[in-house]
């Protein structure tokens, strides 16, 4: 039986660590699966509907930073004068469970998304494909 020398048994080794990290990592939804066929709808699933609060302030506060979800789209508030609104489709496998992908309303549509949403409970997490940016949010009590 041939032995393999450190130097080809440590390659190896790292090229399935590396191989295993992104199969996690695809798995848990950290880097977008752009190959999947995504079926967009104007419904927002009802697990995401409501008024979520960015992680740390408050839903009764005028001036804490919110998003509101809805079929059609999302508002959102940065401040009590500061308001705009994303119209686009939500495409998700499941109602009441997974992640929610939003593509935002374009004169030449695409077929990716724009954000990433998961949400557990009452936390939300919305990742931006564009910026990077990841943002925490509570539900807000009706």
């Amino acid at each position: 039986m041939a032995t393999m020398s450190i130097k080809a048994r440590q390659s190896r080794f790292l090229w399935q660590a590396a191989s295993l990290a992104l199969f996690v990592a695809v798995c848990l939804g950290a880097v977008p699966a752009f190959a999947q066929q995504y079926k967009w709808t104007n419904e927002a699933p009802e697990r995401l509907r409501g008024t979520w609060v960015l992680r740390g302030e408050r839903c009764e506060d005028p001036d804490s930073q919110l998003a509101i979800f809805s079929d059609g789209g999302y508002r959102w508030r940065k401040s009590r004068t500061d308001w705009g609104f994303a119209r686009g489709k939500y495409s998700y496998l499941s109602p009441v469970g997974g992640t929610v992908y939003f593509r935002l309303q374009r004169f030449i549509q695409q077929d990716e998304p724009d954000f990433s949403i998961s949400v557990s409970g009452i936390e939300l997490k919305k990742y931006s494909y564009g910026s990077g940016d990841m943002a925490r949010y509570d539900k807000c009590r009706k």
